[in-house]
This record gives C-alpha cells, sequence and structure tokens, in this order.
C-alpha cells in the first residue's frame, strides 16, 4: 500500500514515504522543462535525472502525449480513477515479484484534480542504451541482448500480461549486458488472450517497428522458429 503525501501541491506517493528534502527536490524537478530522450524510438519519453538524497540517480519520467492530440493537450489527464503514474508503479511492484526485469519503482507523483499531471521516479540504470541504439553499434552484443529479452518475453507471456508498446527502444541494456523492458504504462494482465496469441501480437509489433525506423535485420530474428 503505498503512502501518499502531499508537498507544494504535487501529491507523492512511495512505499514508506520520502523526507521533506525528497520531496522538495523532486517538486523542483516537476517544475523544470524536460528534455526528450533522443529522436525515433528512443524519444517518446520526456525525462529528467537527479541525485536523490538518501536514494541515488533516480530518472524521473514525465508522462506526455502522442499522436495527433499531443498538438492539442500534451501532458494534462482526465482522472477517473488511479493516477496512471500511480497505475505504473504498482505494475512495476509486480513485476519484481514476477523476476521480470525492468525498472525499480521510487515514488510517483500527480498534480492536479479532476485534470492532472503526472511523473514516475524510478532509478537509474547505469550506462544504459536502448536495444535499438546498441543494434546499430554491435551486432554481436545487439543478438546476446535479444535472446536475453525473449526470456523476460516469456516471462510476460506465461504470466498474461500485455505490454502495449513493446519495440527496441522501450529495452535497456546497461554496462554489463543485462536486459530490462521498460515503458509499461498502460500495461495491463489480460486473460482475454492465450498465451500463444499474446506471444503473436508481441513479434508482430515488435517487427513492426523494426520495419518503420529501418533498424537492423538482426532485431527481425525475436522469438523465430
Amino acid at each position: 500500500m503505498s503512502i501518499i503525501q502531499t508537498y507544494n501541491s504535487f501529491h507523492i506517493g512511495s512505499e514508506s514515504g520520502l523526507t521533506e528534502l525528497q520531496m522538495d527536490q523532486l517538486a523542483q524537478c516537476f517544475k523544470r522543462p524536460l528534455k526528450s530522450s533522443g529522436p525515433g524510438l528512443a524519444g517518446r519519453n520526456e525525462f529528467l535525472t537527479l541525485e536523490l538524497h538518501g536514494v541515488g540517480r533516480v530518472v524521473i519520467k514525465n508522462y506526455s502525449r502522442g499522436g495527433v492530440i499531443r498538438h492539442f493537450n500534451k501532458r494534462t489527464y482526465l482522472k477517473l480513477g488511479k493516477p496512471r503514474c500511480e497505475s505504473e508503479y504498482q505494475f512495476l511492484h509486480y513485476l519484481k515479484k514476477l523476476n521480470i526485469s525492468s525498472l525499480e519503482p521510487i515514488a510517483f507523483a500527480f498534480k492536479g484534480g479532476f485534470f492532472y499531471y503526472a511523473w514516475l521516479v524510478t532509478m537509474e540504470i547505469e550506462h544504459a542504451q536502448t536495444l535499438a541504439e546498441l543494434s546499430v553499434k554491435d551486432l554481436r552484443s545487439a543478438k546476446i541482448a535479444l535472446e536475453k529479452l525473449e526470456r523476460e518475453i516469456e516471462l510476460l507471456v506465461n504470466n498474461s500480461i500485455l505490454h502495449i508498446d513493446l519495440h527496441p527502444g522501450n529495452v535497456l541494456i546497461d554496462g554489463s549486458g543485462r536486459v530490462y523492458i521498460i515503458d509499461f504504462d498502460k500495461a495491463r494482465t489480460n486473460a482475454k488472450y492465450t498465451t500463444s496469441q499474446l506471444k503473436k501480437i508481441y513479434i508482430s509489433r515488435w517487427r513492426r517497428a523494426v520495419l518503420k525506423h529501418h533498424l537492423p535485420p538482426i532485431l527481425h530474428e525475436l522469438m523465430s522458429d
């Protein structure tokens, strides 16, 4: 059960509560303009990094819209239930219990009432690069990472988890070669699909992204028979 604290109009949730200094650090970051992580697949989210007192280096993700709607309403969401940041934060804790490699959740935050802005705070992955980036630099390392990713996807499939937008830009590899699946916003456990159907969905969306962004053919080999 998350503890939600209010600080300077921000509602900040975490497992055991944050200190006033930590909340102040986060609140100051929430007010700053965020930066895109890069072009193409890498640039779909906006983020900041911060040395959070007593925790370490963290990444602050800002929730922003894509598609045509971003030109009219980029950052405001309608609150009909849990804020999106809280849902993703809780989902990351659920993934930890399943031993699925993803981000380490630290906190979530939102500001507003019926209409709100949202942020997610996770531990930074040191020396991380996306699989999309790695694939154009080092094919051998990308192939090894792809094999590790297949095992993570099998865990998702076997636990009936549907990642809405799994592509090479949402897979991080750290300096030791460990693979992390990120961006579980709107992900869900879905009994609607069989494991076979889920696997086909993942493969289809993955290969479509590889083609669309003209990534190396090696990435087509994901979960190939």
